[in-house]
């Protein structure tokens, strides 16, 4: 299983990978999108293309292991809508191993409550003579502590297995998990960037909203199945409206994979590359670094 892989036919096996990293590209030739809800971007695969003609890599190429997990798009638009149950209870064994390692790193967010009796004294509230003056440090309950926007890359170099796609998918499902244990809310975005010489596509997709539950069988196939790119995602270049860049991606193998835009408060999982085959040590570990780098670790020497 993989996520980016080249088509075998009319391309020619000699061109050489653009690095698409610093290219200027015009907004004329640029396309990006932003869906409030998984269902949003769905709905937008599943329109009609722009371009009749065109390469439809979403519902034309063939379902492998490799390729999408074996699952055709209208498998896959099922998926979306259930969740990718095969997959999930796989999924939760590695995240609960990751959580274990995790969890115990994550800084506790506490809120202070007042009483007339308490371990620390408010002095401005003592000063103005108000009985409710002592403080107490309590273990947050309620959401709303801390708010963490996590933003997952999906793109995968296609020499990426699928059983990395899944370790990666699931140490992200730790680190919601241990995250909103420890008192913060946290929402969740997924997307990927993408550009072929002078064309750029980039979609971002809401799939989980501050202090809503995770819906964890969704959210195993939006992070972890290959086809949630290869299918949804791709459809969606099909279908972008400027058709001139739609010709340009999906004939030239839908681009090559751009690290998404972010700011630098944001909880970043990057692409990955043919530089990383993610074992869950080493998702597990670049977890804890994202964490890290962000000041959600209580221990400062974990990474």
């Amino acid at each position: 299983m993989c996520v980016m892989r080249r088509r075998t036919s009319h391309i020619r096996s000699n061109r050489p990978i653009l690095s698409t990293q610093n290219l200027l590209i015009s907004e004329r030739n640029t396309y990006r999108k932003a869906f409030d809800s998984l269902e949003e971007c769905v709905s937008c695969a599943c329109a009609e293309p722009v371009l009749i003609d065109g390469h439809r890599a979403s519902r034309n190429h063939p379902s492998t292991e490799e390729w999408d997990h074996n699952a055709n798009f209208d498998h896959t638009v099922y998926l979306t809508n259930h969740g990718w149950q095969e997959g999930v209870q796989r999924m939760r064994a590695i995240a609960e191993r990751i959580y274990d390692r995790i969890a115990p790193k994550v800084t506790v967010f506490q809120n202070t409550e007042h009483s007339v009796a308490g371990g620390v004294v408010d002095v401005a509230a003592f000063l103005a003579g108000e009985p409710e003056c002592m403080m107490d440090f309590v273990t947050s309950e309620v959401k709303g502590i801390r708010h963490v926007d996590i933003l997952v890359d999906l793109w995968s170099h296609f020499k990426i297995p699928g059983s990395a796609i899944i370790n990666k998918g699931a140490a992200v499902l730790a680190c919601i998990d241990a995250l909103e244990h420890a008192g913060c809310t946290v929402s969740v975005t997924v997307g990927f960037s993408s550009a072929y010489e002078q064309a750029l596509v980039e979609f971002r997709v809401a799939v989980k909203a501050p202090g809503v539950p995770m819906d964890t069988d969704r959210l195993a196939f939006v992070l972890a199945h290959p086809a949630m790119l290869r299918r949804i995602l791709f459809a969606c270049i099909e279908n972008c409206p400027p058709a001139h860049i739609a010709k340009e991606m999906t004939n030239n193998y839908y681009g090559f994979g751009r690290n998404l835009p972010h700011d630098t408060d944001v909880v970043f999982f990057k692409n990955t590359d043919d530089g990383e085959c993610l074992t869950e040590e080493s998702a597990t570990a670049q977890a804890l670094s994202v964490l890290h780098e962000h000041g959600l670790l209580d221990d400062v020497n974990t990474c």
